[in-house]
């Protein structure tokens, strides 16, 4: 098995996540009800791939989605009216793990598994990109953008580092060693003053947001001794969740 991202739109209304090769969002509201909550209205499927989809992300002024597959495309399609595909690019030959907006909803952050090329940042519009991510040998597994001036982006991958870049154009600036296991999750807090990290160690990172410098490593919680999946941030940026 392996982890899938879950997602939900700006105001948190819905959530969205991969089924087959579909991308469905459902009413949060809905689901709090329980059984017999949830109406047809409330459930969407886009049909847009025809492959196995593997990520998705809903732009912060909720026009627009961004969703990835196992065949490195990525489709830029509309959240409202006729659910419109607007574009589709192909970044590499493998895996998308994860895809995610700038805070003015015109950039997108990619990453996966391609031989040569792992992770992008492009403009959504064009996909022209915006500079090169790099510094990693492995599967990238998670990508996140800093919306604040400097803009950064941080990423974590198979090969056990967590990475930053900055731009644009993007350029790789530094790499922390801290995990032992799959960095499987890298987010910006909201206000981007921070970054946490997630593995397959139990570790759980943080980061200052702006020069990447590590500021401590949770310690950790009774209970847990398997892999983190997954981290969000309050929006807040406060506290972290994670799973």
């Amino acid at each position: 098995g392996s982890p899938c991202h879950v997602s939900t739109d700006a105001p948190g209304e819905r959530v969205l996540y991969c089924n087959g090769t579909n991308i469905l969002w459902r009413s949060i509201a809905a689901l709090r009800e329980g059984q017999g909550g949830e109406k047809p209205d409330d459930i969407f499927c886009w049909r847009g791939h025809t492959k196995r989809t593997t990520c998705v992300a809903m732009s912060p002024n909720s026009q627009w989605v961004v969703s990835g597959d196992i065949t490195g495309a990525v489709r830029v399609w509309g959240a409202k009216g006729e659910n419109i595909q607007k574009n589709e690019f192909k970044l590499w030959s493998g895996i998308v793990k994860d895809a995610s907006w700038s805070s003015d909803s015109t950039r997108i952050v990619a990453a996966g598994d391609g031989k040569e090329v792992r992770a992008v940042a492009m403009i959504a519009d064009t996909g022209s990109k915006t500079g090169e991510v790099s510094g990693h040998t492995k599967q990238v597994n998670s990508i996140s953008f800093r919306s604040q001036r400097p803009f950064r982006i941080a990423t974590g991958g198979e090969d056990m580092l967590v990475a930053f870049h900055q731009g644009p154009p993007f350029k790789f600036t530094k790499s922390h060693t801290l995990h032992s296991n799959f960095v499987n999750t890298v987010r910006y807090s909201p206000d981007g003053n921070f970054v946490v990290s997630a593995g397959s160690d139990s570790k759980l990172c943080l980061f200052e947001g702006k020069e990447g410098e590590l500021i401590k490593e949770f310690e950790k919680p009774a209970g847990i001794s398997g892999s983190l999946w997954a981290a969000a941030w309050s929006p807040d940026s406060c506290r972290i969740a994670t799973a």
